[in-house]
């Protein structure tokens, strides 16, 4: 599954947004499309919810820097078969 785009992707919106609506939060957290994510070259959106580049490197500079898998290999395959690497 791509749960850590997911997991990432609401950290940032989170992080991004003052008063983060807990229906968007959970909605991207349990979204089982991968293409529901759209990458652009200066953002990511999910159904609306847009995150800048800018945003998720601040997200990921101090907010939400790690997370943990049973598999190396996985979350790779998993990008690779989303397009993303």
């Amino acid at each position: 599954m791509h749960g850590f785009i997911n997991v990432f992707f609401a950290a940032a919106y989170v992080r991004a947004t003052k008063k983060p609506e807990l229906g968007t939060v959970v909605g991207i957290l349990e979204e089982m499309d991968p293409k529901a994510f759209a990458f652009e070259d200066q953002s990511v959106t999910h159904k609306g919810t847009k995150v800048s580049t800018i945003e998720l490197g601040q997200m990921r500079e101090g907010f939400a820097t790690s997370y943990g898998s049973c598999s190396i290999d996985e979350p790779i395959a998993d990008l690779k078969a989303m397009g993303l690497l």
